[in-house]
């Protein structure tokens, strides 16, 4: 059976043979494959260095706003005077006819002499009995001097607390700046972030406006590099930072080591994964290239067949891989540093270029293999048809050979 197989195809490649001697239209599985090596090559080698293809970036994390916001020097409101009680508008004095109970503790002295004149004269008492009248006090009297003195209280111990709130609020403003600015110095934090396969960028943009790689950086280590990136901030997190003459301890600054060296590990080791996939798509698609430019020149070779089918998987397969990697990554990870640093002012921006690169390299390379698929099912197909001929032709003169022989 095998050998009949054998035979057909033989007498099928031989029949096409000799009509068309080159398949030119491999020549676009060939083009497809160079523009996908192409961006492939470009995604790998962009941010190797500061100038190098630094618009082809996945991701760029902007601190800008965030050390504005938390460095520039916000103004103190001064205290704000509240007078009267809850519901009554703040601008409305009381009346300043009615006492004020805080005389009392600004000037005692004079307080005691005027309580001391309003007592009346015991011999005068004695004298006139009527006048032991004036001593009992009068009830609509007591409840005019609490309505007028308890809205002067109240007006006082609004104004405290009003000094003391503002006070502590611009207080811990204060602290707050000083915080940062200690923080930011000592981790060395930078304003902008750009991370490509192999490489992220660090440095300062050029304005306020300017996102992504647009401004210069200073430095593009890899994400497994020792001394930098994610590992060198692990390293000078502090546990005290000074304020003043004081030191402040820094809560769970070892917990946040622990869970930024776990997360140090985690990059590299994705940074590695990632960079081998690209190597491996370019791999692949360096073999479609090759592969798809001899199926031009050998077309009746079942080797060169089977070659570009299997070539054509394996292109297919690790591109179409890395494309779902990164772009899922990416999603992920800047969905969550945006979701996360939304209210910090952290400014979080894909790369379109290179999610465009990515995403069309991949459906450069899926076409190419669609294309070897579907010349691999033809032939398949022909050639099946053939030996189905073959075999009723056979059947056929059998038949004739047996009915002769009957007559």
């Amino acid at each position: 059976m095998f050998s009949a197989f054998s035979q057909s195809t033989a007498s099928l490649e031989s029949r096409v043979a000799s009509r068309r001697q080159y398949r030119r239209s491999a020549l676009l599985p060939a083009a497809l494959s160079i523009v996908s090596f192409s961006l492939t090559l470009v995604l790998v080698l962009s941010g190797r260095q500061a100038d190098q293809a630094s618009d082809v970036y996945f991701l760029s994390i902007s601190l800008t706003s965030l050390n504005q916001s938390g460095t520039t020097s916000r103004a103190i409101q001064a205290p704000v005077q509240h007078h009267g009680l809850a519901g009554r508008s703040p601008n409305r004095d009381p009346s300043p006819t009615k006492p004020n109970p805080l005389e009392i503790l600004e000037n005692p002295i004079g307080a005691l002499q005027g309580v001391a004149s309003s007592i009346p004269n015991p011999l005068v008492v004695l004298e006139n009995p009527a006048a032991l009248a004036s001593l009992i006090p009068n009830p609509a009297q007591i409840v005019g001097s609490l309505e007028s003195a308890v809205p002067a209280a109240a007006g006082a111990i609004g104004s405290l607390l009003g000094n003391i709130t503002h006070g502590i609020e611009g207080e811990i403003q204060v602290i707050e700046k000083a915080f940062i600015d200690e923080i930011s110095s000592i981790i060395g934090i930078k304003n902008q972030y750009t991370f490509y396969v192999a490489n992220v960028c660090m440095g300062m943009p050029l304005n306020e406006s300017s996102k992504g790689a647009s401004g210069p950086m200073s430095a593009c280590p890899r994400y497994s590099e020792q001394g930098v990136g994610v590992e060198d901030l692990v390293s000078k997190i502090p546990t005290k930072i000074p304020l003043g003459v004081a030191n402040i301890t820094i809560p769970f600054s070892g917990q946040i080591a622990d869970i930024f060296g776990s997360f140090d590990d985690i990059l590299s080791a994705l940074g590695n994964i990632l960079f081998a996939f690209y190597i491996i798509a370019l791999v692949g698609n360096a073999l479609l290239i090759i592969s798809s430019i001899s199926g031009v020149i050998f077309r009746s070779s079942k080797l060169n067949m089977l070659a570009n089918i299997l070539v054509s998987l394996f292109a297919t397969g690790s591109q179409i891989s890395i494309g779902v990697i990164t772009v899922t990554l990416v999603l992920a990870v800047g969905g969550t540093i945006g979701m996360l640093g939304r209210n910090l002012g952290i400014h979080v921006e894909y790369g379109a270029k290179a999610l465009a690169f990515i995403i069309l390299s991949t459906l450069f390379t899926g076409a190419a293999g669609i294309y070897w698929f579907a010349i691999a099912f033809k032939i398949l197909f022909a050639i099946l048809n053939h030996q189905r001929r073959e075999l009723m032709e056979r059947a056929a003169k059998t038949e004739k050979i047996r009915v002769g022989m009957v007559v």
